[in-house]
């Protein structure tokens, strides 16, 4: 996940969501990888898939304040 944030602080956003989906991949229970994968995919324009990473963290964390009022 460490890997993905300095893309994302680096505008790579392919490496970015790349990197992200390799720690998906590695603990997908864990809703923070699912947030960043979701951010991400829309700095890379992509809303459909940021928009199913999104659905997944809440999935995972519904009662965490990033998700109040969606």
């Amino acid at each position: 996940l460490q890997l993905a944030l300095a893309f994302e602080s680096r505008h790579e956003y392919g490496l970015a969501v790349a990197a992200a989906k390799h720690a998906v991949a590695d603990d997908s229970q864990n809703w923070s990888n699912w947030v960043v994968l979701s951010r991400v995919e829309a700095e890379n324009r992509d809303a459909s898939a940021s928009l199913a990473a999104y659905e997944k963290a809440r999935s995972l964390n519904p009662q965490s304040s990033l998700f109040r009022g969606s």
